[in-house]
């Protein structure tokens, strides 16, 4: 049976679609006992669940669409944590491998100083009067030297430097624009521990340029790789130090 919704007039014909009067689309009686609403299982025609305030009084409707919202929010900062930690590991594992092998490489050569005398040759002398020749010899000894003295110093990689310093004297005659010097620091037995040769005249730093004749010069010889144990056998006596000229050049 249907129903005219405006005119409320009936119909037993089912196969009506309009009433007859007024053209109005027919439905399902209103209290027709028989008549059902059918629903299609849809995203859109199924229920939110609720939840009852625990308080007793509100009802609170959780849709399907924010549940979904959250769960991507949760699973967004899963991830922003994983990659942080991983960051942070990464960062860490660097750093300790950095330090690790600059700890290796200062290790390293301080070994290597420390097992052999060390020699450091810089620039020789050119065009000067060398150790063997009959001239050399013949102003070797007109060129007074004090006594050497060591003074010591820190070096950023953790050891120690030596610098020997004496004053020169020059009772040759000539003005010497030209000198040559090797400061050694030698065992009890006179073996070398660590030595070094370097042109002094004119000086490294610039200080002067030559030495006249009866002038004095206070000419330094810095040597590095030492440790504090080498300070402390030569500050006990069981090293020797020992400066001495090498070649000459005059004016």
């Amino acid at each position: 049976m249907k129903q005219c919704p405006t005119c409320k007039r009936t119909y037993s014909d089912n196969t009506l679609a309009f009433c007859l009067v007024d053209g109005a689309v027919l439905s399902a009686p209103d209290d027709d006992p028989q008549a059902t609403l059918v629903l299609k299982d849809s995203p859109s025609n199924k229920t939110a669940p609720t939840l009852v305030s625990p308080s007793g009084g509100g009802v609170m409707s959780i849709t399907g669409e924010k549940i979904n919202q959250q769960d991507a929010a949760d699973k967004t900062r899963r991830i922003v944590f994983i990659i942080a930690g991983l960051a942070a590991v990464l960062l860490i594992a660097g750093l300790v491998i950095y330090l690790i092998k600059k700890s290796q490489s200062t290790e390293g050569n301080s070994a290597n100083t420390s097992a052999n005398a060390s020699a450091v040759l810089d620039k020789k002398l050119e065009g000067g009067l060398r150790a063997g020749s009959s001239e050399f010899e013949k102003y070797r000894n007109s060129i007074k030297l004090d006594e050497p003295e060591a003074e010591y110093s820190d070096t950023y990689a953790g050891g120690m430097q030596m610098t020997l310093a004496t004053t020169v004297r020059n009772f040759t005659g000539r003005t010497i624009n030209g000198l040559e010097m090797k400061g050694t620091v030698t065992d009890l037995d006179g073996k070398p521990i660590k030595e070094r040769t370097m042109v002094v005249i004119p000086s490294p730093s610039g200080a002067f340029e030559e030495l006249e004749n009866n002038g004095t010069a206070r000419v330094p010889i810095p040597i590095p790789g030492f440790q504090g144990a080498d300070a402390a056998n030569i500050d006990s006596g069981q090293a020797k130090l020992k400066m001495e000229v090498t070649a000459i050049k005059f004016k």
